[in-house]
């Protein structure tokens, strides 16, 4: 089944949602086509209909010991499981998913129950710090005593390790005022002509980076002489700035700065800005812009993360109007190759 993605939300840029698409295994089942197992595949049939009706999972052996192992198309970071119960609902005893060791990993584990009606179980799971595309879901039929049947199963997550940083507000309004400010300042910085001016208790507490410098190098060195940087451009510097005093990326940013913003965040440690370019970045995406963001982003070092993916998943959605743009046609043959290959791969007949 094709993924579903959120619309135009920055926040729910890469938020997907997956029915089962393959069942790898199975307990048992009561016959091999009106009840079978892969009654789970794809979208609900019997939902919101309730009684032992043919399209859903039913057990071959009503015990304790009743399973399904499920795949899906991608993997993705798991926010949310919903699995529709048609038939004495409550059955679920256990969710499990499999981790990168091919392990299963336990994310819901509950007591079971006996209802009389459908409904779509949305366990409070743990969510998943890996990526995953198969689930084992553990029924308990002996609580009443016959068939617990289960429609479909659908999972929620994101392809991408999109951690947000803290939320905003009006402390980070009132820091932005001492951005690249003299005025108590206690540490300066030279990056290409321009003298940028800090504060080193905030620079510290929000990058490992900076405190390795002010706690160890910089005791060494005339506290007076600014910091030089090399190979980073002042406004991408300024950019990081304001990030660390106010946790935003300054208003009207440009995509290529921010694949700059993206590598200066890598070399200071600042993890929640990266976060915060890439998503940006795919807000901003267009039939225009995106061959010259997938070519920055791949084609300097580091490599950033996740935006080549997201660069080519936009392109093979518009694959129609990319080619006729002036960029894609300046693109290297080899590029151009791995574009369309990719747009191919993800064709569904």
């Amino acid at each position: 089944m094709a993924a579903k993605c959120s619309g135009n939300d920055p926040s729910d840029i890469d938020k997907t949602e997956l029915w089962v698409s393959r069942v790898n295994a199975f307990s048992s089942e009561y016959d091999g086509v009106n009840w079978s197992a892969n009654c789970v595949i794809g979208p609900p049939r019997v939902y919101p209909r309730y009684g032992d009706i043919r399209g859903a999972w039913a057990q071959g052996v009503c015990d304790s010991n009743q399973f399904l192992e499920v795949g899906f198309e991608h993997k993705l970071y798991l926010e949310e499981i919903h699995i529709y119960e048609t038939y004495h609902a409550g059955s679920v005893r256990c969710v499990k998913a499999r981790g990168p060791d091919k392990s299963w990993v336990v994310i819901w584990t509950g007591k079971t129950q006996d209802l009389s009606k459908s409904r779509i179980f949305k366990p409070d799971i743990v969510k998943t710090k890996f990526q995953t595309n198969e689930l084992r879901v553990e029924t308990d039929c002996s609580t009443s005593g016959t068939w617990a049947e289960i429609d479909a199963i659908q999972i929620v997550g994101r392809k991408y390790d999109f951690a947000m940083p803290l939320p905003e507000g009006t402390l980070s309004d009132a820091l932005e005022k001492l951005v690249n400010n003299w005025k108590f300042s206690d540490v300066q910085f030279k990056v290409e002509k321009e003298t940028f001016y800090a504060h080193k208790a905030i620079m510290l507490v929000r990058s490992d980076f900076f405190d390795a410098i002010f706690t160890r190098d910089f005791k060494e060195k005339n506290s007076k002489e600014p910091i030089v940087f090399q190979d980073i451009s002042a406004e991408s510097f300024k950019a990081m700035l304001h990030f660390i005093y106010t946790n935003k990326i300054p208003p009207n940013s440009s995509c290529l700065l921010l694949t700059d913003l993206w590598r200066v965040a890598d070399r200071f440690k600042l993890n929640g800005l990266q976060a915060l370019t890439v998503r940006e970045i795919a807000s901003k995406l267009d039939v225009n812009n995106v061959v010259d963001i997938y070519m920055a982003a791949i084609f300097k070092l580091p490599v950033i993360d996740n935006l080549d993916q997201v660069c080519l998943s936009y392109m093979s959605k518009n694959i129609a109007e990319v080619v006729n743009t002036s960029s894609f046609m300046k693109l290297p043959l080899e590029q151009i190759n791995c574009i369309l290959n990719y747009s191919t791969s993800q064709v569904r007949i």
